[in-house]
Parts: structure tokens; sequence; C-alpha cells
């Protein structure tokens, strides 16, 4: 049996924290985080950041007692504001970051188990869209793509045979959305589907 490998080494917690985010340049900004983990996080900048750009974060959850310091670098910027971005901490700041991950997790029980994700999922395990939210939620441009190509649902294999030459990138932002439930294993949901299509446009613009 052949497997699709998770990429996205570690927990992700789908809980906001605060970081105060220095530029290099000179200046700052807040922003709530999202999908925070050991290795990263997503952020709203206030401008469109190149990949590359190199950040120093501040985290800070009012449940955990002391911040975290982090070094990180962007890897992908949306194209459109708000611009979400992604940022992915340097080897020290995610050994720096895991004591307060750490102790996130214990100040939110139940959350751990929310916030795994499968470290592979077999090729011809079933997808499709979980439950469309009542929210819109800030989703990734790579998430976005990998919902919009799956439809009502298909295969893993199907996905990667549909989405071609772009699955190695989009294979994270699939299993964010599977940690998130917002992708499931499952037979393929066309209530869920059609749930999603405005969500999907709106988010999309």
């Amino acid at each position: 049996m052949e497997f699709l490998e998770n990429p996205r080494r570690g927990l992700r917690a789908p809980i906001r924290c605060e970081a105060r985010v220095a530029l290099p340049r000179g200046g700052f900004w807040g922003s709530p985080t999202h999908d925070l983990g050991y290795a990263g996080c997503q952020l709203l900048a206030t401008e469109r950041l190149p990949a590359g750009t190199e950040l120093d974060l501040e985290l800070a959850e009012e449940r955990v007692p002391a911040p975290a310091r982090v070094k990180g670098r962007v890897v992908w910027t949306a194209e459109r504001a708000p611009f979400l971005t992604g940022v992915a901490f340097t080897a020290e700041s995610a050994a720096a970051a895991r004591p307060f991950f750490d102790a996130l997790l214990a100040a939110y029980p139940g959350l751990e188990a929310y916030a795994g994700c499968p470290a592979r999922i077999p090729l011809d395990a079933p997808l499709s869209p979980g439950p469309a939210p009542r929210v819109d939620p800030e989703l990734a441009p790579g998430e976005v793509a990998v919902l919009t190509a799956l439809g009502e649902g298909m295969t893993a294999e199907a996905l990667r045979a549909m989405l071609g030459a772009r699955f190695a990138a989009l294979t994270g932002p699939l299993f964010a959305l599977l940690g998130r439930h917002q992708v499931v294993l499952g037979p393929p949901d066309r209530t869920a589907a059609a749930a999603w299509a405005p969500v999907l446009a709106r988010v999309a613009r």
C-alpha cells in the first residue's frame, strides 16, 4: 500500500495567541497567530512580505505564564489583503517555542487531540470536505486551492492526479486542512461541498 506522507512535522494548534512582530528595517505590528505549532505559524501582516523576509516575534497567551521570543522567516504570503502570511521558525527558535506550545496545550485540555494530524494517509483514502464553518475562516492560498479541487470528494490519489505538478506544494495545506477537520476521511459529501462553495468564493477574493 502506498502512502502520502505529512510534511508538516509536529502539532499545530487552532488557537490564537498574540504576536508582536518586529521587522528588520524597524517598526513592528501586532497580530493574532493562526495554526501555531512548534515550527511555525500564520500571521496577518500589514503588507505583502516577500518570501525570505526575516522576522522577530514575541508570542504571548493569557494562560501561559511566560512569552516566547522566536525568529522566523516568511515562506509565503497571500496575494491580496488581508495578507495571511506563513512563517517558519529557525531551528533554534523552534526549540525555544516548544515549551510555550507545550504550556499552551496544557492550558487548554483536549486541544492536543484536536491539533493532531495524521502522519500519513493511504493514497486510496477517500477525502471529502468537512462541515463548512459558520464564519468565513482565514485560509492560506494553498488551502483554498485544495478545497476547490477536492469538490465533493475523491481519493488522495485522484486529488494528486488532478493537481498534477502543483500537488507537491499543496501537500502541506492538505494536511493542515485535515488537522483542522476542514477536510475529513470519508465518502463524497455533496452537502458539505455546496456549503463550502460560497465560503471559498469569498475568501479567494
